[in-house]
């Protein structure tokens, strides 16, 4: 379907008022209607740019995870020159900092089980660069491959956590959380190097 300069502005408000939506009443009450409401626009308009609701949804996930790419592909090109270890923490409290400034992102990541086509997207867009630098910071060797799986699933524990946790409103000091978020993550890495000299050392024996 062609789109004039018009729709495409229409399309725009209508992710932009859905991402409102979402903060405002989650994903089970997510309302079409109310989104046009908030567009100005007729009850009909969203129908013309997507077929139902789940595909606002998507749309508005990609709209949402574009930022994202964005802001991590940054970070990335930042610190390429740094240690892994400076780049996985640098990776890792940009996006604590995008999901603090972007509640409905939180609400698609911890969607119920049952809407996990929308949540597994989303939760894939950190996984991937998490697992590359950490096979950076772990040669993959395979005496490391089961130290490599258990320190991304504790990074990845250790991130979603912190996100269930801002979605619960448990955390409202965002300064002091992402030093404490730093020096967690930071632990967690020393605490894998260590095991990586420990199999080493004794796959040298």
């Amino acid at each position: 379907m062609k789109y004039n300069k018009a729709d495409e502005g229409i399309r725009e408000r209508l992710l932009v008022a859905g991402i409102k939506e979402l903060e405002n009443h989650g994903f089970n009450d997510f309302s079409l209607r109310r989104v046009a409401n908030l567009c100005n626009v007729s009850c009909a308009a969203p129908y013309k740019h997507f077929k139902n609701k789940e595909e606002l949804l998507l749309a508005l996930m990609d709209y949402i995870t574009s930022r994202w790419y964005i802001l991590r592909d940054q970070i990335i090109e930042i610190y390429k020159d740094d240690e892994p270890t400076k780049r996985l923490t640098a990776v890792c409290v940009a996006y604590l900092r995008f999901l603090m400034a972007t509640p409905s992102y939180i609400t698609i990541l911890t969607m119920h089980p049952a809407e996990t086509e929308l949540g597994d997207g989303l939760r894939g867009r950190i996984s991937e660069p998490v697992a590359r630098i950490i096979e950076d910071i772990i040669p993959g060797e395979e005496k490391y491959a089961e130290l490599i799986a258990i320190t991304a699933y504790s990074v990845k524990a250790y991130i979603y956590g912190t996100v269930c946790m801002i979605r619960n409103k448990e955390i409202e000091d965002i300064d002091g959380t992402v030093n404490l978020f730093s020096t967690v993550l930071n632990r967690i890495i020393s605490v894998a190097q260590i095991k990586m000299d420990i199999i080493r050392r004794e796959s040298e024996k």
